[in-house]
């Protein structure tokens, strides 16, 4: 499933870092709102949503394009950070999406550093944050709904397949090599490169 992330950060960079962090884990397209418009949305079968919170909601960029340019029907899912999390952020994002008929798969929210208006003269709330915890979050909610299924899409290989391969790579304490792995009555070589963190395999 070839996934993009457009994003709205511009208050501390703070959703920017979950953004980030996705990225540098999948190799996730992403793209500023800025530039949505220059995106060939064709290409995606799912795209994410990210943005910083103001006034309850995303920020207006942000919700104008999924109200007026979110390609339609397509998967969605929504990330943002906040000052002060109340879990209503994405109601309205998820409306629109749903009004252009995708399917949203989930959202995933934290808190964010802020410092808008009269926070600024208290030094600002949510100091800190996210955290480096709240960023592996970010993540893991990134690979339990969409992950996965990049991890196919880029290498022609079953969900199982890769945990397998993992699996071995523990048991075994292999580094690299190729084995025949066994699936149902078949088969198939497998070229594994044990550097990369996800266990990415190319069939052969």
């Amino acid at each position: 499933m070839k996934t993009i992330i457009i994003y709205e950060s511009t208050h501390h960079g703070n959703t920017k870092k979950l953004v980030d962090a996705i990225s540098q884990k999948f190799g996730v397209e992403t793209c500023s709102i800025e530039n949505a418009k220059n995106i060939d949305f064709t290409l995606y079968d799912c795209i994410g949503i990210a943005s910083g919170v103001a006034f309850g909601r995303f920020y207006a960029d942000t919700e104008a394009f999924v109200k007026n340019c979110l390609p339609e029907k397509k998967k969605v899912f929504f990330l943002y950070t906040c000052g002060k999390e109340t879990g209503t952020y994405t109601v309205s994002v998820a409306r629109s999406a749903k009004a252009r008929g995708c399917e949203v798969i989930g959202s995933y929210g934290c808190l964010g550093f802020d410092t808008f208006g009269p926070f600024k003269v208290i030094g600002g709330i949510a100091k800190g944050h996210p955290t480096g915890n709240e960023i592996a979050e970010a993540v893991k909610f990134f690979e339990k709904h969409i992950g996965k299924c990049v991890i196919e899409r880029q290498t022609g290989i079953c969900e199982d397949t890769v945990g397998l391969i993992q699996n071995i790579k523990k048991e075994k304490n292999w580094n690299s090599g190729e084995l025949h792995l066994p699936l149902t009555d078949t088969s198939i070589m497998v070229n594994i490169d044990f550097d990369v963190d996800m266990a990415y395999a190319q069939a052969c």
